[in-house]
């Protein structure tokens, strides 16, 4: 799999336009597979998948997540409610709404949730309203100008159109 890293380069509306690039992964995983996405399970920053859907791509993320065993605080960063997540996966939608992050005129309002970012692993659900949403692009800068995506995996997974 080539490693190309789109959001820390580009802006995520530009993402759109390279989706067809990513490589779809599909199960049964072959053993080159396997070893791809567990390196990317493993390596810090962002890293990439395609997926067919929602369901197919936490399908996958899950079955990752629970054959390492390594990650106890785990969190999504997605806009699609269903399939719902699993209790012990934090929805960061969800926090930066309820919290006032996305709405607020301050510019450094932002600042302050990711000071306490406590998250030892993260996936972004890159569907077309995520990446197209007005906040998405301030939310991707404060992860990567507070250096979360040098510190954690962040698996940015896209989904088939």
């Amino acid at each position: 799999m080539r490693k190309i890293d789109w959001l820390h380069y580009t802006s995520s509306r530009q993402l759109v336009d390279h989706l067809h690039e990513i490589d779809l992964i599909t199960q049964p995983f072959s053993d080159g597979v396997i070893f791809d996405l567990q390196e990317k399970f493993l390596s810090n920053g962002f890293q990439y998948l395609k997926a067919k859907d929602v369901e197919r791509g936490r399908s996958i993320i899950y079955a990752f997540l629970e054959s390492l065993a390594l990650y106890h605080e785990i969190s999504c960063l997605t806009l699609a409610p269903i399939p719902p997540l699993k209790n012990a996966v934090i929805d960061l939608y969800y926090e930066l709404n309820v919290g006032g992050y996305l709405t607020s005129f301050e510019p450094y309002y932002l600042d302050e949730f990711f000071f306490e970012f406590y998250y030892d692993f993260m996936w972004i659900e890159a569907t077309r309203p995520l990446l197209m949403s007005p906040w998405f692009e301030d939310v991707k800068k404060k992860i990567i100008d507070m250096g979360i995506d040098q510190n954690i995996p962040i698996i940015v997974v896209v989904y088939e159109e």
